[in-house]
């Protein structure tokens, strides 16, 4: 699958394949095989060794592989040379407040060319989201409201992380990269309401992918991105009033129809199917 046509991923710690056979049963987009955060330190050897079994599963699934790695750079050459590159879709890397984990990550594949997901975790990358995400090899920005909220003393649901999601957001799309998350806590999984209206607000801002924790969250992922009725509705009498063509501005039922107006109601459409 092309990057930019994902939606929905998983992370499942990169050692626990018990966990990674429920994952492919549920079909995400692609699938987070953890090494950072997801996995103990004395367990990190192990979940290096399980990287080639478990790339092998999400292969055969059709499932796209993506592999978080380590930030220090010790941990992350151990990690990278674990990798399987045959089977995988983008390394993720972590803690990026400039492009020095990025091309640290780069220096390391040497003359392989491997996607990046680059993962916004922190108040001081905000100054640095153009640079990031204009980094050789970048596909996508994601943003990480769990250790930005504590960076801030703030909880992860907190209503200001609107504005450094919007950024991010704002962000990816001028650099044509894929925007990935929700302005929300990805750690209750229990409160699937509370995720699914954080996917809805995160498509408002110019997301069109997020990640989840659990597999609960993932159907909350496909139903918040999923365009409404009304907006559907609206989309279908914009493309049929226009023709799909841009014939300058046009009225329709008291509103003024251009050619962003036209576009975007064909982006809806096609989110939806329907185009």
């Amino acid at each position: 699958m092309n990057p930019f046509e994902w939606q929905s991923l998983l992370f499942v710690p990169a050692h626990r394949e018990k966990h990674l056979l429920s994952a492919i049963k549920l079909k995400p987009d692609a699938v987070i095989l953890d090494l950072e955060d997801g996995v103990a330190a004395d367990e990190k050897p192990e979940a290096r060794a399980s990287l080639a079994k478990h790339q092998d599963l999400l292969a055969k699934a059709k499932i796209d592989c993506i592999i978080r790695v380590n930030p220090e750079t010790a941990d992350a050459r151990k990690d990278v040379a674990a990798i399987d590159f045959g089977k995988l879709a983008a390394i993720m890397v972590p803690k990026c407040v400039d492009r020095r984990n990025l091309n640290s990550v780069v220096s390391l594949l040497g003359a392989k060319a491997v996607p990046l997901i680059a993962l916004v975790e922190s108040p001081a990358a905000l100054p640095q989201l153009t640079h990031i995400a204009t980094a050789p090899g970048v596909c996508g920005l994601m943003f990480g409201p769990e250790d930005y909220a504590a960076e801030l003393g703030l909880s992860a649901d907190a209503a200001d992380l609107t504005i450094p999601a919007a950024l991010l957001a704002a962000a990816a799309v001028a650099a044509k990269c894929l925007a990935i998350g929700i302005p929300g806590s990805l750690a209750n999984f229990s409160d699937v309401k509370g995720f699914l209206a954080s996917v809805r607000k995160a498509r408002s801002l110019g997301f069109r992918a997020a990640a989840a924790i659990h597999p609960a969250q993932l159907a909350a992922i496909r139903e918040g991105f999923k365009p409404t009725d009304a907006e559907i509705k609206k989309a279908k009498e914009i493309v049929a009033a226009s023709g799909g063509k841009d014939k300058g501005a046009l009225k329709l039922k008291g509103t003024m129809v251009d050619a962003p107006i036209i576009a975007q109601a064909q982006r809806v459409l096609k989110q939806a199917g329907l185009d």
